[in-house]
């Protein structure tokens, strides 16, 4: 146990909330490109099937398809937009009502001008109101299982049961501490101002990340640029950066009660998939279940893999009579 929590260290030490990540930051400040300034409204990079409702006065930008119970919510990680779940989403329609939304500094949701973890709580559960769901299994991926977690604690009834794809539950403060720490400088705004002028600093990040090099296309990397430029979102990820989001962070695991199925990237570098063994252990959840040659983002990378995982699990999940759906 002790060897294994030294290799989970060791790897998220030398990962990207680490030394890999500092690694990068320093290649972004000394290679200095064109300046590109936000100059998008969030609708400009919205998906041709995506909507918009209001949560607390703010904007949703969300995407809805199938019809059956129950229904199924999905949220995406850090930097994500509903389009992680493209090759998901539609699969699991097949049999449920599913809803894929942007967390607001995200995709094409809205820019508040203040924002911290918990208001992703609130707007969470303001989609599920407007959309007339009263409870779902939630499919998530990084940041969002973070999500999912702070809404299983604070409102269990809703949350028949998690999907949890490497995702952030508090493992390792120090990354966090990092990330703070430069939010409350001009680092921040600076990196932020580079990443939207050179797409290869976007290229090689997704490099570091991503286990499946073969789907790092183009098309892929202008996916998730594009929210960058959108008015507001240095400023709106800068407000997160630098709330309290260590509180309780530790606790996230304590109490959860509904069933749960974790799955991991073998190889991944931002999360190491030790600390997925670990949360999997906490939670009584089915798995983990390890994605060979996966980095960060299985849903994306082998959605051949993940999909029947998903389908399955949901599919041995007894049925409960209290769900309502519009």
């Amino acid at each position: 146990m002790i060897r294994a929590a030294l290799r989970r260290w060791r790897r998220t030490l030398t990962g990207f909330p680490g030394l890999g990540g500092i690694g990068w930051l320093s290649s972004v400040m000394l290679r200095r490109g064109p300046e590109i300034y936000e100059d998008l409204a969030p609708e400009e990079i919205a998906g041709p099937e995506t909507r918009y409702l209001r949560v607390n006065g703010e904007a949703v930008s969300y995407r809805e398809t199938g019809a059956g119970d129950p229904p199924v919510v999905l949220i995406h990680g850090f930097g994500g937009r509903i389009e992680t779940w493209r090759d998901v989403q539609p699969v699991l329609a097949e049999r449920h009502r599913t809803v894929a939304f942007d967390l607001w500094g995200f995709g094409a949701a809205g820019r508040p001008r203040a924002l911290t973890p918990r208001d992703w709580v609130a707007e969470t559960f303001g989609v599920m109101d407007a959309l007339g769901i009263a409870s779902a299994y939630f499919v998530t991926h990084s940041l969002g299982g973070r999500v999912a977690l702070m809404c299983a604690r604070q409102a269990p009834e809703r949350v028949r049961g998690l999907v949890l794809c490497d995702v952030d539950w508090g493992q390792a403060p120090h990354g966090y501490l990092l990330a703070r720490g430069i939010c409350h400088t001009p680092l921040f705004d600076a990196t932020m101002l580079r990443l939207r002028g050179e797409r290869r600093h976007l290229h090689r990040l997704m490099t570091m990340v991503l286990g499946r090099q073969a789907m790092l296309t183009p098309e892929l990397i202008e996916l998730y640029h594009g929210p960058l430029r959108v008015r507001g979102t240095a400023h709106t990820l800068g407000c997160v950066g630098r709330s309290d989001h260590l509180r309780g962070i530790r606790a996230l695991t304590r109490g959860i009660a509904c069933p749960s199925l974790v799955i991991w990237g073998q190889d991944d570098p931002v999360i190491p998939a030790g600390y997925g063994d670990l949360l999997a252990r906490k939670l009584g959840a089915d798995g983990p279940h390890l994605v060979p040659a996966c980095g960060h983002f299985p849903q994306e990378e082998y959605p051949e893999v993940v999909n029947p995982l998903i389908e399955s699990w949901l599919a041995r999940q007894a049925p409960r009579p209290d769900a309502v759906t519009r």
